[in-house]
This record gives C-alpha cells, sequence and structure tokens, in this order.
C-alpha cells in the first residue's frame, strides 16, 4: 500500500486484526508485542520499539536536575542523560575541591558577569562530575508509581489477560479477567484519592504545583496560530510576526515625553567609602529551602546550602 509496511500480525480485538502500525522503512520498527487492555477496553495494547539516529551535537545542556551529554563520534552521537541524587551526593569531596581553585585568578580572567557565571558553572559541574563526588542514576529508568500491591494487581490482570488469549471461548477466563480489571480499577481510584487528599492536607503551594506537574505528560510548545485571514501559522518566524502585530496593535504609542525624575541630593555625595563591609554569605544561604526544585543552572538549593562556606568568598 503506497509502499507502506504493515508490522501488527496478531489479533489486537478478538480473532480480528485492528490496530495496525504501518512505516515506509521496515527496518526502522521492531520488537513488537501485544499487552493487556487499558481498562475495560476490549482492544489490545500493541508496544513497539523504534530505531532512530541521533543527529550530531557537540553541546552540553542544564535542565532542571537533569543533565544531558551530547558526544559526537564520527558520523552518529551518543546521548546520555544523568539524573543527580543530591541527597547522595558527597558534598565534603565536593567542598575539597573548590577550596583548592583559585577564584581571584577565574574572577581576573572573566571581567564580565555573564562570562563569570558560566566559569563558575564550569568549575561546579567539574567538581559535581567527580567519579566518587556525585551520585547519578540514568534517566531512562521511570520511577514505580504505583505501591507493590497495585503491581501485583496488574500483574494478575496480565496473567488473566493471557488466559482469555489462549482461551478465547472460555467464559470463565473471561469473568476473573474482568474481576481483575474491576479490583484495579478500584485499588488506583482510592491510591489517587489518598494521594490528593494528602496533597491538599498538606497546605503546602509547592507540593501542589508538584504534584500538578508530574501528572502533565505533554508540555506543548506554542501550537498552531490563526492569523486574520483564517490560515493557520506553524512556521517559527511567521508566528513571531504574527505575535510582534498583535502586541503592536494593542500597545501604546510613545508620545515622545519623558517624565522628570527628582534626584534627591545628598550632603556627602562626592565623599568615597572609606571600608565596605560585606554580611556573611552563609546566613543568607541558610534561608535556602532545600526541597525546591533546580534553576535554569541544574543546580539544587540543596547544593548552594551545603557548600555555604566554601562558597561565601567568591560569591563577595
Amino acid at each position: 500500500m503506497f509502499g507502506l509496511a504493515q508490522f501488527v500480525h496478531f489479533p489486537t480485538r478478538g480473532e480480528n486484526v485492528l490496530d495496525i502500525i504501518m512505516s515506509n522503512d521496515d527496518q526502522i520498527i521492531n520488537n513488537i508485542y501485544s499487552a493487556p487492555p487499558i481498562g475495560h477496553s476490549d482492544h489490545a495494547v500493541v508496544n513497539f520499539t523504534l530505531g532512530l539516529k541521533y543527529s550530531y551535537s557537540s553541546k552540553t545542556s542544564y535542565s532542571s536536575n537533569v543533565k544531558t551529554k551530547y558526544i559526537g563520534q564520527r558520523a552518529n552521537t551518543v546521548s546520555v542523560a544523568y539524573n543527580y541524587d543530591w541527597q547522595k551526593a558527597d558534598y565534603e569531596l565536593i567542598a575539597m575541591y573548590l577550596n583548592k581553585c583559585d577564584w581571584y585568578s577565574l574572577i581576573y580572567n572573566n571581567p564580565s558577569a555573564q562570562s563569570a557565571w558560566y566559569a563558575f558553572l564550569s568549575m561546579f559541574w567539574t567538581a559535581i562530575d567527580c567519579p566518587k563526588a556525585g551520585k547519578m542514576d540514568t534517566g531512562n529508568k521511570k520511577p514505580r508509581c504505583y505501591p507493590r500491591y497495585i503491581r501485583r494487581c496488574m500483574a494478575k490482570k496480565k496473567k488473566a489477560w493471557r488466559r482469555c488469549v489462549q482461551n478465547p471461548s472460555s467464559a470463565i477466563c473471561h469473568q476473573r479477567y474482568s474481576d481483575c480489571t474491576n479490583e484495579l480499577r478500584v485499588l488506583i481510584d482510592t491510591y489517587v484519592s489518598q494521594t490528593e487528599k494528602h496533597v491538599i492536607e498538606s497546605y503546602n503551594l509547592g507540593t501542589f504545583y508538584r504534584y500538578i506537574n508530574k501528572r502533565i505528560s505533554h508540555r506543548p510548545n506554542i501550537g498552531a496560530l490563526t492569523d486574520d485571514t483564517g490560515n493557520n501559522v506553524t512556521g517559527d518566524l511567521e508566528r513571531a510576526e504574527l505575535f510582534n502585530c498583535h502586541f503592536a496593535s494593542v500597545g501604546v504609542v510613545d508620545n515622545g515625553f519623558v517624565p522628570k525624575w527628582f534626584c534627591r541630593m545628598y550632603k556627602h555625595c562626592g565623599s568615597k567609602l572609606d571600608t565596605v563591609h560585606f554580611d556573611d554569605e552563609s546566613i543568607v544561604a541558610d534561608k535556602l529551602k532545600t526541597n525546591l526544585s533546580s534553576g535554569p543552572d541544574g543546580l539544587p538549593p540543596l547544593f548552594f546550602k551545603q557548600l555555604k562556606f566554601c562558597l561565601a568568598k567568591p560569591s563577595v
């Protein structure tokens, strides 16, 4: 069919093949197998592996709690993502490394604020990437979101579904599968209700937002827009121009009038400061909340709070 290959060769609903996977490349899809239906659906779940190639890149990107390294190797690229367990990090070893750094030379060679911050980040991540400093887990592992008794019920449902596939005419097998499905739905609903009740009773806004963000499986970017003529706009440049025209139409036109600013003149305005006193930065670090997530640099507040004594001097 138009050069497309069909990969599903087993029944997905009863004895019929209703759910199919098609592709114009017969080498890109493999490891296809069926799984139990979702909920009370009578369509089997089709699992498969999609093989893709990485495009070449030689950069390192930092995101919240996840550091992704792109390692270029000739034509192919290997992408390795790490989740850092900041609670189990060896902060004493990181502090020993940072105490040996020549901060004066680093600040002298990076006079601007942006270059100095990038130099600080490079120094921090070099200390974190020590083999004995940071505890890392690969980001490909998915955490178990349900407790053990629910996972046991899922395995029980999967076993009952296999028996239904082997004995499609057995009413007893279908009844057992239906009972397992109902039992699993009740357990999951009860577990979700208890979890949401705990979030509500905690009276913590951060706990609420973390719970909501975990349930958002897809965070899309700006989708397609519609212009004045009714056409869909999907290009980045076209969407930027559309937003620019909209904000320009609803904005206020500059009238060229600059309001007067009355500067309060002080008596010793021209005098110089004899001494400058800096407060202890460790006092400010004590106020950081360790349960908050990482910022754009990928470093959580726990990192700065644990290393407040060795970071107080270069931060001033």
